[in-house]
């Protein structure tokens, strides 16, 4: 992983065959980013992806088979427990165009994968809602 500091955030290229969510979990916990926005795109070797069944409280997660693009990713960067918390979206394409979406689990970079971090001025915690079974952020009515 390369990566270049803006004013703002960062600029992130990803190697091929690096796992996004552990090195990016480690990226954020070494430069002390403990709020932020990201957005990314570029090339897959596998990915897992889910969603969140809300009555069973709990993500399904599953394999999709033969992706080649991250067309789009979203996610924010948050504190949950002291620790990095990181809530990834993606939408990734199949050789047939298919596209595939959700909650990213694991991601491992293709040709590059490059991400943009704005980072914010502000702490972001996550605190967990019973009700939900999730960690959600925790914002002020300001």
């Amino acid at each position: 992983m390369k990566s270049t500091k803006l004013s703002n955030g960062y600029l992130i290229r990803f190697e091929k065959g690096e796992e996004l969510v552990q090195q990016l979990t480690k990226f954020v916990d070494d430069n002390d980013v403990t709020a932020g926005w990201l957005s990314g795109l570029g090339g897959v070797l596998n990915v897992r992806l889910g969603y969140y069944h809300l009555k069973r409280k709990k993500y399904v997660f599953r394999h999709v088979k033969d992706v080649v693009e991250l067309v789009s990713l979203v996610g924010n960067i948050a504190s949950h427990n002291g620790e990095p918390a990181l809530h990834l979206h993606g939408v990734v394409s199949d050789r047939n165009n298919k596209a595939h979406g959700g909650h990213i689990k694991e991601l491992v970079a293709g040709g590059t994968l490059e991400l943009k971090i704005e980072t914010l001025d502000i702490k972001l915690e996550r605190k967990l809602d019973q009700d939900i079974g999730l960690p959600l952020l925790e914002l002020s009515d300001d």
